[in-house]
């Protein structure tokens, strides 16, 4: 998440916090998004593989001199959401391109849209819009929520749409301690290959799925293919056990509604913008199937004294598109 506010107030700092997902974990902090810029010459390859998507187009500068353009795109979830598959791309072909320049590099760009030689646009910004012709693929997620079968909790759940994640994320506000703004003045930042720990595993538009265990339900993330466990027996002895990134967790039924309690969370971080936690960090958590089985209602509320001054509350939905479960492979190689 990116931090896009930070204002003192009576109470500490006062945090609204907006995740910017290209791929899964990446964000856009290193493109200048108060403008857009226009590209035009040829398509010398597509490289369609995770973090990101890669194109490399071959143009003219203002001098007249060749410039090789590295341009990058959102992740390839985000991108097959919205229509769009690799074999699409024209290689040798010449093409538009308009995006985000590079504060870093000044041949780097984060692609928003892509006109090709057909006269076709291709919106690659999720929730985008088209900038040149009628004629697009893109932009807003294709999802159509599936008859209700029957099967309760158990299934794999998506995100409607990227808009909907990204305005349930806007009304994130977190009142840090000053303990905690002192912290987060001094953290480092995280890198985005390091599959995070509770509660920010849980803040991402891909799809989760319920498994019955019996005892436990297994709740596994399409994100990093990061798995949770639980426990829906009352298992003596918790506070001596071990503090895991996940930390443990505890379920309980109240009708259909799956109520999760979180607490020995070793994981340091509230967020990915280094927001702190300590590990007396305590999470609590709504699963609440609709009356006609096609969606989920999710609610999430982080306690922890000494970094919060009131607790963070976030909410929003799943539904259920038949959508396959995968496991995320955005930083293939890492440990």
């Amino acid at each position: 998440m990116d931090r896009i506010a930070l204002s003192k107030s009576a109470v500490g700092v006062t945090i609204l916090l907006l995740p910017f997902i290209s791929s899964a974990h990446h964000s856009r902090v290193d493109f200048d998004t108060s403008s857009v810029i226009e590209v035009e010459g040829e398509l010398l390859n597509v490289t369609w593989r995770n973090p990101h998507p890669t194109f490399r187009v071959r143009a003219s500068n203002s001098r007249g001199e060749e410039q090789l353009w590295e341009i990058e795109a959102s992740g390839i979830y985000v991108l097959e959401r919205s229509g769009i598959s690799g074999d699409e791309f024209p290689i040798g072909e010449h093409v538009r391109v308009a995006g985000w320049q590079s504060r870093i590099n000044p041949s780097g760009l984060y692609i928003t849209n892509m006109l090709l030689p057909n006269g076709a646009e291709v919106v690659l910004r999720p929730g985008g819009e088209r900038r040149w012709s009628d004629v697009y693929s893109g932009g807003d997620w294709i999802h159509e929520a599936a008859n209700s079968d029957g099967r309760g909790l158990f299934r794999v759940w998506s995100t409607e749409s990227y808009d909907v994640f990204i305005q349930a994320s806007l009304g994130i506000e977190v009142q840090l301690t000053e303990e905690a703004r002192v912290k987060m003045a001094n953290s480092a930042d995280l890198d985005p290959c390091v599959p995070q720990g509770m509660p920010s595993i849980m803040v991402n538009p891909l799809p989760i799925e319920f498994v019955d265990r019996g005892d436990h339900i297994d709740l596994q993330l399409a994100t990093f293919g990061v798995y949770r466990s639980i426990d829906m027996t009352d298992r003596p002895g918790v506070d001596s056990m071990p503090a895991t990134k996940q930390g443990y967790s505890s379920g309980r039924w109240v009708g259909d509604t799956l109520e999760v309690r979180t607490t020995r969370v070793s994981w340091p971080y509230f967020d990915d913008a280094g927001t702190p936690q300590t590990e007396n960090v305590e999470i609590l958590e709504t699963f609440a199937p609709s009356d006609d089985g096609i969606r989920l209602d999710y609610t999430m509320v982080v306690n922890d004294a000494a970094s919060f001054s009131e607790p963070v509350t976030l909410s929003w939905y799943w539904i259920d598109i038949r959508e396959q479960m995968f496991l995320d492979d955005t930083c293939p190689g890492r440990n």
